[in-house]
Parts: C-alpha cells; sequence; structure tokens
C-alpha cells in the first residue's frame, strides 16, 4: 500500500487539476442537495447521504437516554392533574423519575443567563405570533427598517 499524502489546499484557481476538483465537486453537490423553499430564509438539506445517517450504536443509546421519559411524563400527569403549575418549584415536579437537569439549580446566575443568551433558540426559526399584526410572510416582505422597528418591540 503507498501512502499517498493529503492533497496540499489551495484556491480553485490555483487547482493542479481542476478536472479532479470538478469532478469532486458535482459528485458532492448530487450527494448534499439543499432546499431554498422550505422554511425560507433558512437553508435546509432535501435528505442526508447515507454515509452522514447515525450509526447504530448512536441510535441504540439515545433510545436507551429517553427510555424513561414516557413514564415521567405519566408520572407528572398524575402528579399534577390536580395541582395546576402555578410556581418555579412546579418546574422541578415535572422531573418525577428522571433527573432535574443541573442548569435548573443555577439558571438565576449571571453566567447561566448569558449562555442561555448567547447560544440560545436561532432567531431566524422563530415564528413571530399572529397577535403581532402582521402574518410571518407579510413581515418578510416588509423593508429592512420596518423589520428592524418591529424587532425592537421584542
Amino acid at each position: 500500500m503507498v501512502n499517498t499524502p493529503p492533497p496540499t489546499p489551495c484556491l480553485p484557481q490555483n487547482e493542479p487539476d481542476a478536472n479532479r476538483r470538478a469532478d469532486s465537486l458535482n459528485l458532492q453537490r448530487q450527494a448534499y442537495r439543499y432546499d431554498y423553499q422550505y422554511l425560507p430564509p433558512l437553508v435546509l438539506m432535501e435528505s442526508v447521504p447515507a454515509a452522514e445517517n447515525f450509526s447504530l450504536q448512536y441510535i441504540t443509546e439515545r433510545l436507551a437516554a429517553t427510555a424513561e421519559l414516557p413514564a415521567n411524563m405519566l408520572a407528572v400527569k398524575v402528579k399534577s392533574f390536580l395541582d395546576p403549575l402555578d410556581e418555579l418549584q412546579d418546574y422541578e415536579d415535572f422531573f418525577a423519575i428522571i433527573p432535574l437537569p443541573k442548569i435548573a439549580k443555577v439558571y438565576q446566575t449571571n453566567d447561566a443567563f448569558a449562555e442561555q443568551r448567547l447560544s440560545g433558540a436561532n432567531p431566524l426559526a422563530c415564528i413571530i405570533h399572529e397577535d403581532f399584526g402582521k402574518s410571518s410572510k407579510a413581515l418578510a416582505r416588509s423593508s429592512s427598517s420596518d423589520l428592524a422597528e418591529k424587532q425592537s418591540v421584542f
């Protein structure tokens, strides 16, 4: 077996074998197709190539990790049937069987708040509530300044 060194990275215009690069790009484009219309302005993959799918080991580990969820949900429904959520302590009651997340003990600290703000929801995937007065499609057609003005409300 011959050990060939990996190709040296270069800009497309400096590629020593342009045909090989073009063939490689075409194969990748066939494997990774994107859908630009499903949830604009986000770009999503049409399907995941087989080589990128989760392994059987990973799927097994996830199933084992979530096996207690149905029992926990049932325990919470039974416990909270007559006792509605009315305090923050009631959040901890949702963890009747599964362990309480570590963040539950420190979520009110400045560090936890900053981390949640920085790694929070993708703002492009958030849906604007209909009470806002415009549908999401109409809002998408709004001008940038109009959009910035509306977002300042949040």
